[in-house]
Parts: structure tokens; sequence; C-alpha cells
């Protein structure tokens, strides 16, 4: 493991994001998204996933000249083609729209259709908390798990998001999958040569696995039983059916580059100042923080954290000391630097 300053992460996949087509602005909303997932040690969605985002731009399946419109809009609603663009640029622009509208309308939301992987949904969400409103962002991916009672992979990870502005200097951020644990966390172990806890996944027969490599040819197990099932489907809904995209089985992998991933999302956010002053909602949420926060600890536990928390620490962390990478990864960047020509990654 090797820490490696943000900075020159950011840079050297702006660079690595140019060479293969992206415009300089795309290139950089792309590097920040990896990059800020990583500081927040979010790193399965990180930079690790540089390499893969670089080919599937090579190889056509990303539109690294998207042309992202808004197809059609009803008072704060809009549905926006990303054209198959990277999902980063094409979530954070249905967001602006948002935020843009929520300022007029009080709530916006935009359904996404010919999109692709995003990353961390979290950092999405947080774009509308950075601007005092409520972020909420969901999303579709390729089938990672079956119906509940059924064997046949069926619905993704399908992810959800939820940032809520506040005095603390961070805000609240929700981010997780409805499986138990995101695809990549398990393929970021397996890079590390980490055995997965019990609980996360099954094998391909339907078989409990600690085998990170087993279980990504397997089932990933739903959060809270039958409960996953449900907020995957209707997250399914809102992403895939409603947007137009593509859904359940016909979802492709980010690592499967037959053809472009056809993933959908929707974003939208709440201008809490449609409610009641901003200050004022923040006071509450001091007062629901306080409670929490003051609640008696279970034996084993040293504190209370809040959603976000524990991320926020780690940003602020890594921010000082660097970002740590596993040696497989560096050596992936290692290649793609060589390969693309770009100045190694360790000296910039």
């Amino acid at each position: 493991m090797k820490s490696v300053e943000a900075s020159r992460l950011e840079k050297f996949a702006v660079e690595a994001l140019i060479r293969v087509g992206a415009t300089e602005s795309d290139a950089k909303t792309v590097a920040t998204f990896l990059v800020r997932a990583s500081l927040r040690g979010i790193d399965s969605h990180g930079i690790m996933r540089l390499p893969t985002y670089v080919k599937r731009a090579k190889q056509g399946l990303i539109n690294t000249h998207a042309r992202i419109r808004v197809v059609s809009e009803v008072g704060s609603l809009a549905l926006v083609d990303g054209d198959n663009g990277f999902g980063q640029v094409v979530g954070k622009e249905a967001m602006d729209w948002c935020i843009k509208r929520a300022k007029e309308t009080g709530i916006a939301a935009a359904a996404i259709r010919n999109s692709n992987n995003f990353g961390a949904a979290s950092l999405l969400a947080m774009q509308a908390s950075e601007k005092g409103m409520i972020g909420f962002v969901f999303t579709n991916t390729a089938p990672a798990m079956p119906p509940w009672g059924g064997t046949t992979l069926t619905l993704g990870t399908n992810p959800i998001a939820c940032a809520v502005p506040s005095d603390l200097g961070f805000p609240i951020v929700m981010d997780m999958s409805t499986t138990v644990v995101a695809r990549d966390k398990i393929r970021a172990m397996a890079k590390q040569g980490k055995k997965i806890p019990p609980g996360w996944a099954l094998d391909k027969l339907g078989r409990p696995t600690e085998d990170p490599l087993e279980a990504l040819d397997g089932i990933l197990l739903p959060v809270g039983s039958h409960k996953g099932y449900c907020l995957a489907f209707m997250v399914e809904v809102l992403s895939g059916v409603l947007s137009g995209s593509l859904f359940g089985r016909d979802v492709r992998q980010i690592y499967d580059f037959t053809g472009p991933q056809g993933v959908g999302h929707f974003v939208g956010c709440i201008n809490i100042e449609g409610i009641m002053p901003l200050n004022e909602f923040k006071h509450r949420l001091a007062q629901l923080i306080a409670q929490v926060k003051s609640s008696d600890l279970a034996e084993g536990c040293e504190r209370i954290y809040l959603p976000g928390e524990i991320e926020f620490n780690i940003e602020q962390e890594r921010l000082r000391t660097g970002i740590p990478v596993p040696e497989e990864v560096i050596r992936e960047l290692a290649n793609l630097g060589e390969y693309e020509g770009l100045e190694p990654l360790l000296t910039i």
C-alpha cells in the first residue's frame, strides 16, 4: 500500500481521460468524483475505476463528447438523456438542473436515461447539500441479486443516497447499496487478497462464501433480506423503467465490454427554504443530532457516529497524509500511464 496525494491522482486521471478523447471539463469532473470517493474512504468507487473508464472510452463504449440534453420537462420534473456519456458528467448536469429549478419551485427531480456508472452516489447528493438543499439519488446497476425467493440474477445493487446540510462542517450523508455490500467493495478486497465477511454473498451454487472471487461470480445478498429486495425493485422502477433506460437483466456490468451499460438514474433535491428558513432547519437538525449523540453506548462501542461522519473524518485524514492505494491498483495505473504515454504517477 502506497500513499499518493489527492492532487497527483487527480492530475493523472485528468490527463488519462483527455488522452482517450474526453474534454478537459468532463475529464476534470470525472477525476474529481473518483478522487473524492477515494478521499472519503469509498475506495471501491474511487481511483481504482480509472483504468476501466479509460478502456470503455477507448472502445467507444462511453461517448466522450456526449450531448446531454433535457428531453422534456413539466414543472419541476425533467427527463434527461445522457447520450451514453460519463455517468459523473451526466449526473452532475442533471442535478444542476434540479438545483436551479428547485430554487423556483421548492422541489425538483430528473429521470436520466442512456448513462453510465457514476461512482459514489453520495457525491451527487452532496451537490445539493452544498447549496443548502436536501439531495437524493437513485441508480440501477447490472444484475447482482435475484428476486426474493428466486435464483436468477435480476436486480442490481441499486444504491440510494441522500445528503442533508448541517452546521457541523460536513453534511449528513447516507449512501447505501440495497445489497449488503456494493459489488466493487468485494472487487477491491479481491485485489488486496482479503476474504469477505460471512453473510455478504453466496457462490453461484447458492452456498455461503467468504471468497471474493466466488462472490463476484455468484449472488450478492440483499440488505434486510426481503426488504432489501423491495428497495432494489423500487430503485429499478425509478431509475430504469421510468427513465426509459435499460433495466433488470439488460443493464451491463461496467466490466462487460460488449456494449454500453445503459444505466438509468433518478436524482433530485428539496429546497428547505420552501418549507422553513435554512437556519431554523439546521437548528432543529442540531437538536436531533444532540439526541442521537447522547445515546447510551452499547457494550463494545466507543462513540456514536452520524451518517457520513466516518467518511468526513477519513477525508480530513487523507487530505493530510495522502490516499492509500493498494499495490495492485498502483500497478494497473502504472500500466495505464505507460500505455497512454503519461508521466509516471508517483513522480508527477
